[in-house]
């Protein structure tokens, strides 16, 4: 079925009344192709150039749905594949791909939904998977803790063991040796809310993953491997993990041992904020009102869903693993600014860090950051104003801080043309060559408006966390 011309608009490629579907719809892009995928009524869809599979959906509390597994088990391992809603894990697994020679079978689940019968399948039959670390938590979810599975983790077992590549499309042509007809992997509909109903697009997503899965089972073959419980996958996979970083520190240089060692003192975690973060919905937000004190094991994660004004007089954050800061944020124009200067001042090396709007066509300074082993105090310039006692108190003291020109400038824009930051040159030195990610690294937050009356917490807390670990670089490693 092709698009036509229908007085003057494009139609979309509707496949409701479509019982195949083949290579010419799957290779133009995934959002042409709408219409209804009806429960029970199986489709035939041409993943791979002249093989046609049949592609069946069905409900996950279908009478009949144990009549439909037996179709499909041919007695050999099952391909698997799990969807689930990102934004409501703790609901379990809302979609079970499963492929054989026989067909793929999609079941759809709503959340609380049980079926004995489905659960017996699974414990009596063997499966291949790849890459069960998220999937198997959700079948734990599901169906509880100790539910028993017998799975070959494709990734884990064949190829990190064998140094093949793990991204899906690689993997399938490398080992069916076939090409798929379409795009059919997209990041947009792996977040999809999988609990509701589906669209064809999302449909042909999933049935490939488990299509494309099985299409490698016959190479997978020629290799050795067992059908293991998942735990003792995932003992397998951390042996295999800490033998290839054995080595790969055995064989480094001396100096990048010394940088390995560095590393070590603070813990970054980034990668894993940016995965819980995209685990929630935009709107999703923490209040921290009432709270005094935030843990490491908080930040990485939660960072950008501080949402709420700062109007804390002061919280204490562990920016660094054991280590408590004491954030406080105050007006370049508060009276007392002196003696809260006084009150950080521990007569050593401080680090310093400045904000301005990158936005503005005439930036000026508007956040200056000084962090101590007594605390990490925000300045807040209204306008870009200057004042006395801050420069002053930079002046007298000795700073590490990520310098360029453009700052230079814009300081003495606000301090006067002979203002200079007093440098610790050879903690300096060191910083220079030390690499490092920020825990709350967030490139949407360092782009904020920093000229506007009000900061949210996020902004806060990142902003302190920079130059918080400014601080604790030269405490920990000069």
């Amino acid at each position: 079925m092709t698009a036509e011309e229908t007085s003057g608009h494009v139609v979309k490629n509707d496949i409701t009344n479509s019982t195949r579907i083949d290579k010419e719809l799957l290779s133009k892009h995934l959002n042409e192709i709408v219409g209804e995928w009806e429960f029970q009524s199986p489709k035939e869809v041409e993943f791979f150039e002249n093989k046609f599979t049949q592609v069946r959906l069905v409900r996950f509390t279908d009478r009949q749905l144990i009549s439909y597994l037996n179709i499909i088990d041919d007695g050999k391992p099952i391909a698997l594949d799990l969807e689930w809603n990102p934004f409501t894990r703790q609901n379990g697994v809302n979609l079970f791909q499963l492929c054989t020679s026989r067909g793929c079978l999609l079941i759809h689940r709503r959340s609380g939904q049980k079926n004995d019968e489905f659960f017996e399948f699974l414990k009596t039959h063997q499966f291949f998977m790849k890459d069960i670390s998220n999937d198997y938590p959700m079948l734990q979810t599901t169906f509880g803790k100790n539910f028993p599975f017998q799975v070959c983790d494709v990734a884990a077992q064949i190829l990190r063991p064998e140094k093949k590549s793990e991204k899906f499309e690689k993997m399938v042509v490398q080992f069916s040796h076939l090409k798929p007809t379409g795009k059919f992997k997209n990041k947009k509909i792996s977040r999809s809310k999988w609990d509701r109903n589906l669209n064809p697009r999302q449909i042909l997503y999933a049935a490939f993953d488990a299509v494309g899965l099985y299409a490698c089972l016959e190479e997978f073959q020629k290799y050795k491997f067992e059908f293991l419980h998942p735990e003792a996958i995932k003992s397998m996979s951390m042996s295999i993990s800490k033998a290839r970083a054995s080595k790969k520190e055995k064989n480094k240089p001396p100096y990048a041992k010394a940088l390995s060692k560095k590393l070590d003192h603070i813990k970054i975690f980034a990668e894993a904020f940016e995965t819980e973060k995209n685990r929630h919905d935009p709107d999703y937000c923490i209040d921290l009102n009432g709270v005094s004190e935030l843990k490491f094991e908080e930040l990485p994660m939660f960072a950008d869903f501080y949402k709420q004004k700062w109007d804390k007089p002061y919280m204490n954050v562990e920016f660094v693993k054991g280590t408590i800061s004491k954030v406080s944020m105050v007006l370049s124009s508060d009276p007392n600014l002196k003696e809260i200067l006084h009150n950080i001042d521990d007569g050593l090396t401080m680090s310093l860090e400045i904000k301005y709007n990158p936005k503005d066509a005439d930036p000026f300074i508007s956040l200056i950051g000084i962090c101590s082993s007594l605390g990490c105090l925000l300045i807040k310039c209204k306008d870009g104003k200057a004042c006395d006692d801050l420069r002053e108190f930079i002046t007298n003291h000795k700073f590490v801080f990520i310098s360029s020109k453009r700052i230079h400038d814009y300081m003495k824009k606000m301090f006067g043309s002979d203002f200079e930051i007093p440098i610790d040159e050879e903690k300096i030195n060191h910083l220079n060559n030390y690499q490092h990610t920020n825990v709350l690294l967030s490139v949407e937050l360092n782009h904020s408006d920093w000229n506007q009356d009000e900061y949210t917490d996020a902004m806060v807390l990142n902003y302190a966390n920079g130059v918080s670990y400014l601080y604790h670089f030269i405490t920990h490693h000069v």
